[in-house]
């Protein structure tokens, strides 16, 4: 009996000693995994938020490629040189592709002809398919740079014609065709070589329209120049890059013979050798020499 009662006092000794170290929840441990329970519900609705967001800026972004990419057809035949910056916008270009053309015609540049308009680069395939059928073009645009007067009878004021090789950059500017650059290029070939032997040759400077050749024909000539031809033996890369006609292929492969097989005997040696052709050799000829 004793030691029954010394076993029950023992147990309930123990029993009394464990639930003394047994500890209540931590209060402040509590607060924090509440503060964090509730910025990690904070964290979830953010990112759905910004999920959304992004998927609503994408539907917008699709929404607006599509409405700026569409083309729309034209309703009746029309001239492009007529057309406004909104008319073209109408017809499906960009505000940014519609201000280029706008530069360009603003610079004097002008359509002529269907393929023309597939030599813009805001102008794509699709669009110029879309609107090729309703291109129409005068037979002959007779204005000039030059305005003219009514006198009672329809006379036009005689055009004074411009010296491409003594114009300075201002006149040249003026010139329908000819942009700030092109006139660079002008005074360029001017300063290396004293001046163009006839006005083709500022057909055969990188850039210019081709189209515009007519218009520049009726308002600038050529005067008498004395021309100051370059050593086709000494020449450096950029001076013969200058020669109106050149173009950078042509002149990587004179330089080239000219490293591998030494001097040239006469300027004919680039006909003989293959490296241009007879029409675009008279062309170059008076810029050359190997004296």
């Amino acid at each position: 009996m004793v030691l029954v009662f010394v076993l029950i006092g023992a147990n309930l000794f123990i029993r009394s000693r464990s639930s003394d170290y047994k500890s209540n929840p931590d209060d402040e441990f509590l607060s924090r995994a509440k503060e964090f329970k509730e910025t990690r519900n904070q964290w979830a609705e953010n990112d759905q938020a910004r999920l959304n967001d992004r998927e609503n800026d994408q539907e917008n972004d699709d929404g607006f490629l599509s409405k700026k990419s569409k083309l729309r057809r034209p309703t009746a035949p029309f001239n492009p040189n007529d057309l406004s910056k909104g008319e073209w916008m109408d017809l499906g270009l960009s505000e940014k592709q519609a201000e280029s053309i706008g530069r360009f015609q603003a610079k004097g540049g002008r359509f002529y002809k269907k393929e023309d308009l597939k030599k813009s680069y805001v102008i794509s395939e699709a669009f110029y398919a879309n609107v090729e059928p309703f291109l129409v073009f005068p037979e002959k645009e007779l204005r000039t740079h030059y305005p003219t007067k009514d006198l009672g009878e329809k006379t036009s004021l005689p055009v004074t014609k411009i010296n491409i090789n003594e114009a300075d950059s201002v006149q040249l500017t003026s010139l329908r065709g000819i942009t700030p650059k092109m006139a660079q290029k002008i005074l360029a070939v001017r300063k290396t070589f004293g001046g163009f032997h006839s006005l083709e040759q500022v057909k055969d400077l990188y850039g210019f329209y081709e189209a515009n050749y007519e218009r520049l024909s009726e308002v600038a000539f050529t005067g008498p120049v004395t021309i100051k031809p370059i050593n086709l033996n000494y020449c450096t890369f950029r001076e013969l890059l200058q020669v109106p006609g050149l173009n950078y292929d042509l002149v990587k492969a004179i330089t080239n013979h000219r490293e591998r097989n030494g001097s040239f005997k006469k300027t004919e040696d680039l006909v003989t050798l293959n490296l241009a052709e007879p029409d675009l050799y008279a062309k170059i000829a008076p810029y050359l020499t190997v004296k």
